[in-house]
């Protein structure tokens, strides 16, 4: 076991503040890249033009009814449109803030991801 012995040594005082196990500086980042984020799947989802419009019509066809690959056809599993179907049956706006959801979930995980590979050391 070695101990401390040089000034260059780093300490667990000299860390960053830390809140939820994030630097400062990366929760100004969230802060500032969430409603970046929510303007980006917005856009997606609501323009029936781009492919999370195509997705959302299919998937309302879904909701409405319509048999997938007969009545309302793209080229993505069941699973997929089904997923998307289930809140738009309840009520079309759900949609967008699941379209959020996902957003939050994957950047949690490249979070996650990112802090286990720094921590590999």
């Amino acid at each position: 076991m070695s101990t401390l012995t040089s000034p260059n040594d780093v300490t667990s005082t000299d860390r960053a503040p830390r809140l939820l196990g994030l630097t400062w500086w990366s929760l100004i980042t969230l802060v500032l890249a969430v409603p970046v984020w929510i303007v980006v799947v917005r856009s997606a989802v609501l323009s029936r033009v781009v492919d999370g419009g195509i997705f959302l019509s299919v998937s309302a066809g879904i909701a409405d009814g319509l048999r997938l690959y007969e009545q309302v056809w793209d080229n993505k599993d069941p699973l997929f449109f089904g997923l998307l179907a289930i809140p738009l049956a309840v009520a079309p706006s759900i949609a967008f803030f699941m379209d959020v959801l996902w957003v939050a979930l994957t950047g949690l995980g490249a979070g996650l991801i990112a802090r286990s590979a720094m921590n590999a050391d």
